[in-house]
């Protein structure tokens, strides 16, 4: 090929390429038509606007776009920027979205990196509400009729058999040196049996042994409506047998129980009866049985007053006294 022919074939390239870049810039332009004798294009879009020369191959352009550094769009307050080079098409109008920035949330503020977050409105503060407190428990009501309290053998009082509220069981206990001691419940009737120790002055651990019901079982009992209680004892003992009353909601220390002496056959006791012992008195503590407070009645063996004091003690026909 001659030196001119490649002088007028890289003319020809060179022509080409600013063609189709001078069509890329001017969309709207319209073409012209080729000159007779050249090549059809590939591509409509690609078309060069400027005639061809004759003989000379038409070369399509890379369509690869020419890289370009965003710039910063400074903005005042109220107006609108312009969309940087490189910004993201189909983006919020005002938000510029740089090459490698993710897409902001919708409803959010525009700042230096992009858009924050929208802020959810949670609503008035709630403060925490107080627990509601439980409800008092009602006095257990009665049940059945009469006012014997007839335990089962196994030692417990059923609401169903009485009418004066009473439901509880019967317990027992003693102190570590009381010797055999047992417990029985037969036919209405309870019992205990055993050896105290000998009494020992100014020594509280040793105090005996008995049994004891709890009349509401472990809640007061309201036993104001009524004078007193009776019952029918056996009582088989050297050493005296206390009679207790315990109030539910005053401790002991300070004056929660009260006392009378227990004897053989029927014992009719009112409460106004029952006493604090003089040590409770001598401390200032003494404080008058409450009726409507009742939480046990007990039955205390008291230590030998000269040494071993086997007993045997039996309760029996309990009633409350109208």
């Amino acid at each position: 090929m001659t030196k001119l022919n490649l002088t007028l074939l890289n003319l020809g390239i060179v022509g080409g390429a600013l063609a189709v870049a001078c069509s890329a810039d001017s969309p709207n332009t319209t073409a012209q038509p080729a000159t007779p004798g050249a090549t059809a294009p590939m591509q409509p879009s690609t078309l060069a606007t400027n005639p061809v020369t004759p003989g000379i191959v038409m070369v399509t352009p890379s369509t690869q776009p020419i890289a370009t550094t965003p710039q910063p769009v400074a903005t005042s307050p109220g107006v609108q920027p312009t969309v940087a080079p490189g910004a993201t098409v189909g983006a919020p109008p005002g938000t510029q979205q740089g090459p490698g920035l993710p897409m902001p949330p919708v409803g959010g503020t525009p700042t230096a990196q992009g858009t924050a977050p929208a802020q959810v409105d949670p609503g008035p503060a709630q403060s925490p509400q107080p627990a509601a407190p439980e409800p008092e428990p009602d006095p257990t009501p009665a049940g059945g009729e009469g006012n014997m309290i007839i335990p089962n053998d196994k030692g417990w009082v059923a609401v169903s058999t009485n009418g004066v509220g009473v439901q509880g069981s019967w317990y027992d206990y003693q102190d570590d040196v009381t010797e055999d001691f047992e417990r029985t419940v037969e036919s209405g009737t309870v019992c205990m049996t055993g050896t105290t120790a000998e009494a020992e002055e100014d020594n509280y651990d040793i105090y005996g042994a008995a049994i004891g019901f709890n009349f509401n079982d472990e809640d007061p009992w309201d036993g104001s409506a009524y004078s007193g209680i009776s019952f029918t004892a056996t009582v088989d003992s050297d050493a005296d047998v206390l009679v207790k009353l315990t109030m539910a909601k005053t401790k002991v220390v300070d004056g929660g129980e009260h006392f009378t002496t227990l004897r053989s056959g029927k014992n009719s006791i009112d409460w106004s009866d029952f006493e604090q012992p003089s040590w409770v008195a001598d401390n200032g503590d003494d404080e008058d049985l409450d009726p409507s407070d009742i939480a046990a009645i007990q039955f205390l063996v008291q230590p030998g007053p000269t040494g071993p004091n086997p007993f045997s003690v039996c309760i029996s026909d309990m009633a409350i006294e109208d």
